[in-house]
């Protein structure tokens, strides 16, 4: 089936139909023109890659996001922009990757969470709890109604969520990512619930990153790549290498040619045994010149990983070995002391001053490690943003009304100003920046790289990954399961290790 998944005139009229959706986050385009039916009684997967615009659009569903151009049609009728609560009253429900329940009350109190049954002045606790206990038993589900939810397992919130969508007699309802903190009997009694929905008329949107639930059971598969919907098919007549296939499908524009690669040189940096939150018994080593990269799904453990090395998170065990002298920091001040610098995802919340000039940005930390307002700080802001090519109207100018890619440039440039700086993890660097500056960026790494530096590269953009790496580590659940020379990797085959899939 082609992209354009419409109707056949004379069908049923879909209880869903969604019509050129497209949404934005600043230069990032998350979907572009995505047309798309949610029929009754089906589970609908929705498959792509870390950033294919998947949960967007089922938050788009649910009236968690609003779109910046299309229309969602309910029954064959426009729907007017939708909120959350409008959407419920659509009769649309969500089940979060964050379960979305009050852990101080019971079980049965968020299930009527804002529409608590009365009689008379007061809440009616007798029926909310025997409608609880009916609609846990309808599915064969043990849940005490007065349970209190912080006592539960993820499971049984998930289950909680769930039965509070169908006590709203929701007929569409979105799981967004719900089983990816379950383990195997608890996917499979989730697995059971869907079916059982679907089996009673309800529409199911199902968005997962385990390709193996879509077999399980998913009806209908639709493939996004990079925000676009490119197919969508009866799950019976196909396989997971056509969906992976689909998923990564890429010209040749969307690759780097590095100006050098291969020549590395002595063993630089040991992680040895780490283990902390979201991280088990990595032990890797990364020369000098290398560029080891990072990949995995989202929530397997990188950026995790990225914190343990940095001293933002506590490790519970692990060294962390420098020219073999151990530099293991417990913070990062400690670790900047000992040469490591980290570029994090979320610039805007972890790594910018917001509301303070370039020159600010540029020089905070060396300016810390001396003790004082460096006196140079203008000169060295200047001396960086003409190195780096930064755009601006001049250092003082603040720093959030900069582009995305110089603003990411300022805090490069703040890290190359560090002195004896020698290890440079970078936590998706080009993120949310043009392709004009992912390219410089690139050329910045790859300079860091042909001086000696080590740099450890997590990157969810593919093209990037096996452009820049030398060699890719990836995880999966925590784990470095697979260490890949880049050179001989595909798209396909990291797709493949990221989830599990045997390769044919």
């Amino acid at each position: 089936m082609t992209a354009d998944d419409r109707e056949e005139p004379g069908s049923p009229v879909p209880p869903l139909e969604l019509r050129g959706i497209s949404k934005s986050f600043g230069s990032t385009h998350a979907l572009t023109d995505v047309d798309l039916v949610v029929r009754p009684g089906e589970v609908l997967c929705l498959v792509g890659e870390n950033g294919a615009g998947k949960s967007t659009l089922g938050k788009i569903v649910a009236g968690l996001e609003r779109p910046d151009a299309g229309e969602l049609r309910l029954g064959g009728e426009t729907l007017p922009r939708l909120t959350p609560r409008s959407a419920i009253d659509h009769g649309i429900g969500i089940v979060s990757q964050e379960v979305d329940v009050i852990s101080s009350v019971s079980v049965a109190e968020n299930l009527f969470l804002g529409d608590e049954a009365t009689h008379g002045p007061l809440v009616d606790w007798r029926t909310m709890q025997r409608v609880t206990g009916e609609l846990a038993a309808l599915f064969g589900v043990e849940l005490d109604p007065t349970a209190i939810v912080e006592t539960l397992s993820p499971a049984q919130k998930q289950l909680v969520q769930i039965l509070r969508a169908l006590r709203r007699e929701a007929r569409i309802i979105v799981f967004d990512e719900s089983s990816s903190s379950l383990g195997g009997a608890e996917r499979s009694r989730l697995h059971a619930m869907i079916r059982q929905l679907a089996s009673k008329g309800v529409a199911v949107v199902y968005v997962s990153h385990i390709l193996e639930e879509v077999f399980e059971i998913g009806d209908r598969a639709a493939v996004l790549k990079d925000g676009r919907l490119v197919a969508v098919h009866d799950v019976r007549d196909i396989t997971a290498d056509t969906l992976i296939k689909e998923m990564v499908g890429r010209d040749e524009a969307s690759y780097f040619s590095r100006l050098r690669a291969g020549a590395v040189g002595d063993v630089g940096l040991r992680i040895q045994h780490y283990s902390g939150r979201g991280v088990t018994d990595v032990d890797l080593e990364v020369r000098h010149g290398e560029i080891l990269g990072f990949g995995g799904l989202v929530g397997a453990g990188r950026s995790e990983l990225a914190d343990l090395l940095f001293g933002v998170s506590r490790r519970t065990s692990g060294r962390l070995v420098l020219d073999g002298v151990e530099i293991t920091p417990r913070s990062p001040a400690q670790a900047i002391e000992r040469g490591i610098c980290m570029l994090t995802e979320e610039r805007q919340r972890t790594g910018l001053l917001r509301g303070r000039s370039v020159s600010e940005n540029i020089s905070v930390v060396r300016s810390e490690r001396a003790g004082a307002f460096l006196r140079g700080e203008r000169s060295l802001a200047t001396r960086m943003s003409s190195q780096l090519q930064i755009a601006s109207r001049g250092v003082d100018q603040d720093v959030t009304t900069l582009s995305g890619g110089n603003q990411q440039k300022v805090l490069l440039a703040r890290w190359l100003a560090v002195e004896r700086a020698s290890v440079f993890i970078l936590d998706e660097p080009t993120k949310g920046v043009d392709i004009g500056a992912k390219h410089e960026i690139y050329r910045l790494v790859e300079a860091l790289a042909a001086n000696g530096c080590i740099i450890i590269l997590i990157s969810s953009d593919l093209p990037e990954l096996l452009s820049l790496s030398d060699r890719i580590a990836v995880m999966r659940k925590g784990r470095v399961v697979a260490v890949v020379p880049a050179a001989k990797a595909t798209e396909e085959s990291l797709v493949k290790e990221f989830i599990g899939v045997a390769a044919a």
